[in-house]
């Protein structure tokens, strides 16, 4: 026997020594030197040699764990004990002959430690015997601690990571998402029935955070989100249905009565609308309750500014009620967000609310005889606390700028500086446009008086006497400044037109500038005689040209509609309106022929000379004797401006719900005919409004931001896509 031969003999019998914990006997350098004059093929045997004793100790594993009787955690603890051993084993192996791994990496074989694992993965771990009783250990352990038993939760963790490390880990993890399925179906059949929905919901979030904080401890980290989606799967969309059934039938009696129970029926089913991808249905439960408060806080305190703002605020503010203190978890953050959220949008879009702050404003600046605030100090403190519960103050700037518009437009401005002082204030609650726009408006108003009073300096003897605002268009309501309409003014309503543009030519800083009318805003004085006495009347200019025309026709005698339309050139619809002001208003300054039909092209007209007999009665109560009119053509377009937007507000809102209601229906049941879908729609009281074609109106949109789809095969047929 050559002494490479007794080397390399003597490198088995040392391995063995290790397996079988002797001391090592030989001169570990002397093997070292041995093994640095091997050749290739004698280091390729030693390698061979170790590899075949790991082979024979994996397989007296594999006898022996197979022989053992006891089952579960004392099995496992066994196993793990005996892997511990073996690798043991092959780290002494590796530390006493580190100069090995180098030498059989250069040869392109596996590493001391790389060739134990695949001996022990092939004999031991691939043993159907072995592996049979480490997955009954594992999910029994498993099982037994989610029923409430205390296990060796070492023991399991180290089991699981001994077939990560092996690469063994798939049919593990795919018994353990069975498994967990199929208990988690079970028990929620039980508890799903036997429980009110919030005891169940409570249940449901308890056995989540116990998967997801301790089961899922023990396992892959991937292996903790596919795991979950098992236990949400059966505990919560597998009862989606009935689920919703219960919430509906219970939850607005709880949020009705001030009790504890609000603030955990809302976390409850804030948690189960986040597990069935649906927290935006969350408002469909809340905006209701909300909604009602607001109105009927409006209704008891709409008279008493102060005390609204404080209830309102209230409102606003509940919700920090409902929880313990000190909850400040994201779930309670995200449920007071969006409870604080809808409650400033339902106070955003309540018109009524709106109009009162805005008439808090108007009153005071026009020192209106019913003002019961005097303090401008005090009025500002509570309009923007008002606007402070607000996320969109459209609808009150579009008010408060058409108050605005009239006040400064019509010298109704009790003070001008104040309105100064008062838009400053408003600062902070508005949007930055919103001071761009008032610091021009309010220097338009100054400028213009000094541009009329050059024009009065000029033209005073010339009758009639005109006072024109001129305007930045772009900083005033559109309704104000965007008109095309055109009108053929009387002879001398043209005249003082074109002598106020030259004086405001004059000026060389307008030189460039151009003037464009906007006589549907016009206002006029004019002076009616009715034996024995005059009156003053302030209309719009539409109404003023209208009875102009009368001015010179003998009595009793009549003007036809289109004669009057030839000589004003108003458009029918404008014409239309005068002649109502005219007609039907408070004071019926002209007759018709017939007189209770609509306006329209055969009509007749008359001046109303039956007036002069309650003149008296007329005059009086009204200021410095001038009758005003109500202005039909701006009241009309300033509300509609107005209505515009609050609709669009509305509309946008009413999509929202329809939206949610509709995923709500489908979610659950995946496909649905679409006829049944519009049916159920309509049958829930809170869309009595909704017609058939709002509902399939919001069906196209939500298919075409594909969160559904029309069966390509049953073009009735709606499906869900997840």
């Amino acid at each position: 026997m050559t002494n490479t031969s007794i080397a390399i003999m003597s490198f088995e019998k040392e391995f063995r020594n290790i397996f079988s914990n002797l001391p090592i006997q030989a001169s570990l350098s002397s093997l070292q030197i041995a093994f640095q004059s091997f050749e290739k093929t004698q280091q390729v045997e030693v390698h061979s040699r170790l590899k075949n004793l790991y082979n024979q100790y994996s397989i007296n594993i594999k006898k022996t764990l197979i022989s053992k009787v006891e089952q579960e955690d004392a099995f496992l603890e066994i196993f793990v004990t005996t892997w511990k051993h073996f690798t043991e084993k092959m780290e002494l192996i590796r530390r006493s002959f580190q100069y090995l791994d180098p030498a059989f990496q250069t040869l392109g074989k596996e590493s001391i430690w790389r060739l134990g694992l695949c001996e022990f993965r092939k004999q031991v771990l691939c043993s159907h015997e072995i592996n049979k009783k480490n997955l009954l250990g594992i999910l029994e352990s498993i099982k037994k601690q989610r029923e409430g038993e205390v296990r060796n939760g070492a023991i399991l963790r180290e089991t699981l990571q001994i077939y990560i490390k092996l690469a063994l880990y798939d049919p593990i993890e795919k018994s353990l998402e069975s498994t967990t399925s199929k208990y988690y179906e079970v028990k929620s059949d039980v508890y799903v029935r036997n429980l009110n929905v919030y005891e169940y919901l409570k249940y449901v979030k308890e056995r989540i955070k116990y998967e997801r904080d301790y089961i899922s401890a023990y396992l892959h980290p991937r292996t903790k989100d596919s795991l979950l989606k098992h236990v949400e799967l059966k505990l919560i969309k597998r009862h989606a249905k009935l689920i919703w059934e219960k919430i509906e039938s219970t939850f607005f009696d709880i949020m009705r009565n001030p009790c504890e129970k609000r603030g955990q029926a809302l976390t409850l089913l804030y948690l189960y609308l986040v597990k069935i991808d649906g927290v935006e249905l969350l408002q469909l439960f809340i905006d209701p309750i909300i909604e009602k408060r607001i109105e009927l806080i409006y209704e008891q305190f709409a008279s008493m500014p102060l005390e609204l703002s404080s209830r309102l605020n209230e409102v606003k503010n509940e919700i920090k009620e409902m929880f313990e203190e000190g909850c400040d978890d994201d779930l309670c953050t995200a449920i007071k967000e969006m409870w604080q959220q809808r409650v400033t949008k339902y106070i955003s879009k309540n018109k009524k609310i709106n109009e009162t702050i805005a008439k808090l404003i108007h009153e005071f600046m026009t020192s209106t005889v019913n003002v019961k605030i005097k303090n401008l100090e005090e009025l500002l403190e509570i309009v923007l606390a008002l606007l402070s519960y607000m996320d969109d103050k459209e609808i009150f700037r579009t008010l408060y700028m058409t108050d605005l518009v009239t006040r400064l437009c019509f010298e109704k401005t009790s003070n001008f500086e104040l309105e100064r002082r008062v838009a400053t204030r408003l600062l902070n609650a508005m949007e930055p446009e919103f001071s761009n726009n008032l610091d021009v408006m309010l220097n338009d108003i100054i400028t213009s008086s000094q541009i009329n009073e050059s024009y009065n300096n000029n033209y005073k003897s010339n009758p009639p006497l005109l006072y024109a605002n001129v305007l930045t268009q772009d900083s005033w309501p559109k309704y104000v400044t965007n008109s095309t309409l055109t009108v053929k003014l009387a002879p001398d309503l043209e005249q003082a037109k074109k002598a106020f543009e030259r004086v405001y030519k004059a000026d060389p800083e307008n030189k460039n500038k151009k003037l464009k009318w906007q006589h549907e805003l016009d206002r006029c004085i004019v002076e009616m005689t009715f034996e024995p006495k005059n009156i003053l009347i302030s209309l719009s200019l539409f109404p003023t040209l209208v009875l102009l025309l009368f001015n010179d026709l003998k009595s009793g005698c009549y003007l036809s509609y289109e004669e009057i339309k030839r000589q004003t050139e108003l458009e029918t619809a404008e014409l239309n309106r005068a002649l109502q002001s005219l007609i039907f208003g408070k004071i019926p300054l002209l007759l018709k022929d017939p007189p209770y039909d609509d306006i329209d092209s055969t009509n007749k007209f008359y001046i109303n000379e039956s007036l002069g007999t309650v003149i008296d009665t007329i005059t009086d109560g009204t200021e410095n004797n001038i009758i005003t009119l109500e202005d039909l053509e701006v009241t009309k377009r300033v509300q509609d401006a107005l209505d515009i937007k609050i609709s669009q507000q509305l509309a946008e809102d009413r999509a929202i719900q329809l939206d949610s209601a509709i995923m709500r229906i489908i979610k659950p049941e995946k496909q649905i005919p679409k006829a049944l879908v519009i049916q159920r729609i309509l049958q829930i009281p809170r869309f009595e409004w909704a017609k058939e074609k709002d509902v399939l109106l919001r069906i196209s949109k939500l298919e075409i931001d594909r969160f559904i789809e029309t069966d390509k095969r049953n073009r009735n047929l709606l499906l869900y896509k997840p």
